[in-house]
């Protein structure tokens, strides 16, 4: 079986980044939120009545709502800690992100077990002195209610 998979994902993306200097260390984590609309073309192998394999390749288009960045320096013994609120509008990250989603699982009577993962194809790095770009991978575990089965 065939089909067009579609839906509206709210997603956390983000980094951890470590990096040491002159006997300090920097660790800087970043969490964006986005909202994704993948569109997929899935197929679905019936192996028997309950049990299914699928995989969907396809694309999504995802809008950065807000995000937070927190970082911590240690020198010398001494600890500073910042926090700060990211606003696509103000930052030097793009709104905009793109990309190729790939996924895989299978359908035990109504348990539906998953992997994804999405590529992002732009750099979102506003200056676009250095790559910027999102890598997500997903797992899901569902229920399948009794209604469209």
């Amino acid at each position: 079986m065939f089909a067009i998979e579609t839906g509206f994902l709210v997603t956390t993306k983000g980094s951890r980044y470590v990096a040491e200097f002159n006997g300090g260390t920097s660790t800087s984590i970043t969490n964006l939120l986005y909202f994704d609309l993948p569109v997929s073309f899935k197929a679905k192998y019936k192996v028997n009545d309950n049990f299914n394999i699928y995989a969907s390749l396809g694309e999504y288009l995802g809008e950065g709502l807000i995000g937070l960045s927190r970082n911590k320096t240690e020198t010398s013994g001494k600890t500073e800690r910042t926090t700060e609120i990211i606003e696509f509008s103000e930052s030097l990250l793009d709104q905009l992100d793109y990309g190729l989603t790939f996924r895989a699982g299978v359908e035990i009577e109504e348990l539906i077990v998953g992997i994804s993962y999405d590529l992002d194809l732009i750099n979102l790095n506003k200056l676009g002195s250095s790559g910027i770009q999102n890598r997500v991978l997903r797992f899901s575990l569902g229920y399948r209610f009794g209604w469209f089965n």
